[in-house]
């Protein structure tokens, strides 16, 4: 009854949607999410409700004398939503807040320290660390490791990719490397692909191309940098890892590689973007 007076979450979100942008909003998206620049009308139309949906949804934390604005706000909800661009997902349902931190920063973290027997004692060791996220719901990023993806030429880590990539993880109740997938065939070829190149990306195979060294640590590591590399660096995936390639882009539903092929070509001459995508 009272769903049906105040129209539920369903249609506040498609209330939410449709909300304009401000001129200032537009212009942060433009200087802020290389993306948001690439899409045609129709692609930056369904990120604008995205992000509309995830601020409406998800509080921003501050620390360390760091203070939310705006910009922080639009930029961070921005790069989160390029993961539900086209999906009909839930707005990242396991998230519960986003704090930001000014810089990279110290955590504690626990760690099996083994012996010659074989034996672990799990131990408290210090790490340095750009972002993270936690079975509490919180996602913490680093500003201004965000606030660097704003140039198209540096090869940045997206940490907003990675870390929100872990939470699409974690919505089947276990972080492990395979998202919720939509029936037995595609989980079957998920497994197949993705074992495969986990075990050359541990093997340190120089075919491993696209992929950061780190998705090696574990598997859930490996699918968050699988996904960081379909959004930043797309054609050197495509064309070093296309069965990798094409789970993701069944996945998420976006051609990344081809977007920023056709908008090299819109570009004006000399002015092709970094080949570090």
């Amino acid at each position: 009854m009272f769903q049906g007076l105040f129209g539920g979450k369903k249609a506040r979100r498609a209330r939410l949607r449709e909300l304009p942008l401000t001129d200032e909003q537009r212009r942060v998206l433009e200087r802020m999410v290389p993306w948001y620049r690439r899409f045609d009308e129709d692609d930056r139309r369904a990120l604008e409700g995205h992000v509309q949906v995830f601020l409406a949804e998800k509080p921003f934390e501050a620390v360390a004398g760091f203070a939310i604005t705006d910009e922080v706000r639009w930029t961070i909800a921005a790069h989160a939503c390029l993961l539900l661009m086209r999906r009909t997902d839930d707005c990242f349902p396991t998230v519960r807040s986003v704090l930001v931190r000014p810089t990279e920063y110290v955590a504690e973290s626990k760690v099996p320290l083994w012996n010659v027997l074989g034996d672990a004692q799990i131990v408290d060791e210090e790490q340095e660390r750009l972002g993270e996220t936690g079975q509490d719901g919180v996602v913490v990023l680093a500003w201004d490791e965000v606030a660097a993806l704003a140039d198209e030429e540096a090869d940045a880590i997206n940490v907003v990719v990675h870390e929100f990539a872990h939470e699409l993880d974690r919505e089947d109740g276990s972080m492990n490397g395979a998202p919720v997938l939509a029936d037995a065939g595609r989980r079957a070829r998920w497994a197949r692909v993705c074992q495969a190149e986990f075990q050359k990306l541990q093997r340190g195979d120089p075919r491993r191309g696209a992929l950061d060294e780190y998705g090696a640590e574990a598997p859930d590591e490996f699918f968050a940098v699988a996904t960081e590399s379909y959004f930043e660096r797309p054609l050197r995936l495509r064309r070093r890892h296309p069965e990798l390639y094409e789970c993701l882009r069944d996945f998420y539903q976006i051609d990344t590689a081809a977007i920023l092929e056709a908008s090299r070509e819109k570009s004006p001459p000399g002015d092709k973007g970094s080949e570090n995508v």
